[in-house]
Formats: C-alpha cells, structure tokens, sequence
C-alpha cells in the first residue's frame, strides 16, 4: 500500500513537472515569436506559429502572432478581425492592445489610435510602445505640445532608441525652433542609429544649423563620412560652401546637381540666389521664373522676383510680384495662427480643415492631406465629447 502510495505521488508530481515544462517551452516559443515579429522576421514568426498549434491552450497566443503578421504586412482589417476574437489575459492584453493601435494607427483612424494607447498606459504594469504610438499620433494630428510630452517620456524609457530624438527634431525644425531641433538631432546620432538612418539624421541637424546662419557646423554635418547623395543633401551642401567663401567649389557642386535634377525648387533657388549676389539678374529671373511656375506662393522668389524688376526699372512687373507676395504671407501668416491654435486646441477638427483648404491654396498638397486625416480622424472623438 505505501509503495503504490508512493509510485502514485511520483507519478502526479512527474505529470505536474511535465505540464509545467511543457507550458514553459510554449510560453518561451511565443516570446521568440513576438521578438520575430517586433524585428520584422515574419518567417521566423510563422514558425513559432507552427510549434505552438501543437498546444490548444495556447490559441490565443497564436491569434496575436498571425494579427501581427497581418498589420505588419499591411492588411490592418485583417489583423483586427482577428483580435477582436482574441481573448487576452495579463500576458497578452498590452500586445493585443498595441497591435490594435497600430492597426488604427495604419487606417488613419488616430483618435482611435489614441484611445487605445492610453489603455496601455492604464494597465498596471506597461512597457513604453504605448508612448511611441501616442508620439506618432498627435504629430500626425497636429498637436505638437502632446507629441512631445510622449516622445520625451519615450527617450528616457528607451535611453538607446534614436526615433524620438529624430521625431523631435522634425517637429522642432517644422516649427522654426532650430536650437531645439540641433540637440534633438545630436541626441539622435548619439544613440547609434542604424547606419541607412545616419545621413537623415545629419540632414536634419544640418538644416538646422543652417536656418540658424551657423554655416561652418552645417558645413561640418554635411562633409561626414555619412553624407547622403539625394538632391537636397547636395543643395544644402552647395549653400554651406557659398556662404563660408568657398564660392568655386560651391559652383562646380550646384552644376552636377543641375545635369542630375535641373527643374528642382532647391537647385533653382541656389541658382537665382548665386546669380544675384553675381549680379546676373536676367539669370536670376530665368531661374525665380521657374521656381513660380511650380511653387506660386514661394514667398522669396516672389520677392526676389520684385526685387530684380524694379532694379532693371520695370516698375509694373515689381508691383505685379509685390502684390503676390502679400497674398502669399496673408495665406501663410493664416496657416501659422491656424496651426497655433491647432496646437492648443487638440481635439479642433474645424481647424484641421481649415489648415487643410489653405495648404491646398498654398500650393502644399501633401500637408493638406495630412490636414485633412487629421480632421476626419478627430470627428468621432469630437462626438463622443459632445
């Protein structure tokens, strides 16, 4: 009797000690799954998938996965579909909630987006993707102060992630506030971004440093060994060098980028502005000509434009290009104070929209389409407030 007592207790603790291995092995296959899945290794991910089929507890685990791999190649109805129908315990409920974000996030439904991140931030013990998603999210609404309050939070979370800094910087920059903009950007290269990100990073810290007129460390930025090869990199470059009194070298920089992209608003404008410190103004003109026909409220080729007529006597043209000047600062001093209010009035949809038919009549297309999401994603929310 106590030996068949004993096999008998043997036998339990051995099935419990199984059980438990078994459910250990599972549970580490769905964390190599999720960490595939976070770095994009979606073969790796349905792998995991595979294993874990063999363990019915576990089907909830294996909803998550296949969801994710629906939002991150692109189908975010899919995904959603399939988590709604996903129950979540402890482990799983701030992924669920973070793929659901993120496939809000994909139909430019941000206030739903939102919603569901700051649910993560409810949970009692969360990571920091909540505050990434929320950075992104009132960035693309618009409402800049919100967006920075998470992407700090997030930089002192992830003290080696690059993204928040970059993000700040963009925000910085868009707003004129280059001295913000340039440590945001050094933070960024600080914390050893991948090298494909590098020549953003320093194309961003070099706009800044040139918008605030300090061309030696533009310079400095740009002549790196991580220097991009696009247009825009080189038109800066082009301008550093001028500006510094490296006047040939400059020159020799603006005709490759002529023979690569000649109609280009930025290597226009270097033209027109080297032709006019050389007194060219027929070159000039040719080139601020140009520059109108694609960007009619380019605010300083308009006024180089009236500029360099009323030098060459032609009054009548001066005042023609005057004329469209102020027009052009009335619709962009609007944007500005539209945008303002955009900042401190964060659920405003109306504004939106307004920010979106000036940018249209500013000739910025892409920006009032930003605008525009922004204010149809915000009008649910604005209902369930009212």
């Amino acid at each position: 009797m106590i030996v068949f007592f004993v096999l008998l207790v043997v036998f339990i603790v051995a099935g419990v000690w199984d059980y438990s291995f078994s459910d250990r092995r599972s549970n580490r296959e769905f964390e190599l799954g999720w960490a595939a899945l976070t770095e994009g290794r979606l073969s790796e991910v349905t792998i995991r998938i595979g294993r874990l089929r063999q363990h019915p507890e576990f089907a909830d685990h294996i909803r998550v996965l296949r969801a994710g791999m629906l939002v991150r190649t692109g189908n975010p109805n899919g995904g959603l579909e399939i988590l709604e129908k996903t129950t979540a315990d402890d482990q799983l409920l701030e992924r669920k909630l973070l793929l659901t974000c993120e496939a809000l996030y994909q139909l430019k439904r941000f206030a739903d987006a939102a919603v569901v991140a700051m649910k993560v931030l409810e949970l009692p013990s969360h990571g920091s993707q909540a505050h990434r998603w929320l950075g992104a999210i009132y960035y693309d609404l618009g409402s800049m102060n919100q967006a920075e309050v998470h992407l700090r939070k997030l930089a002192a979370l992830e003290p080696q992630d690059y993204s928040p800094f970059h993000l700040l910087g963009q925000v910085h920059n868009d707003f004129e506030r280059f001295s913000e903009a340039i440590e945001d950007y050094r933070q960024a290269l600080k914390r050893n971004p991948p090298v494909e990100i590098i020549p953003k990073l320093r194309l961003g810290l070099a706009t800044a440093q040139a918008k605030s007129n300090d061309f030696h460390a533009a310079l400095a930025t740009l002549e790196s060994n991580h220097l991009g090869n696009d247009i825009e990199s080189q038109a800066l470059l082009a301008e550093c060098l001028w500006s510094v009194g490296r006047k040939p070298d400059s020159q020799r920089l603006l005709e490759r980028i002529q023979a690569i992209d000649p109609d280009n608003t930025a290597v226009l404008w270097l033209e027109a502005r080297f032709a006019l410190e050389e007194g060219q103004t027929a070159n000039a003109i040719s080139a601020l000509l140009k520059i109108v026909a694609t960007d009619p409220y380019h605010d300083v080729a308009l006024m180089e434009l009236a500029a360099s007529h009323r030098r060459l006597g032609n009054s009548a043209e001066a005042d023609r290009y005057l004329a469209r000047r102020q027009a052009a600062r009335e619709l962009f001093e609007k944007m500005v104070n539209l945008n303002t209010r955009a900042i401190r009035e964060p659920l405003n949809a109306d504004v939106r929209e307004e920010l979106a038919d000036v940018c249209e009549n500013l000739g910025k297309p892409d920006l009032a389409t930003v605008w525009r999401d922004a204010a149809k994603a915000l009008r649910p929310m604005r209902s369930r407030n009212e």
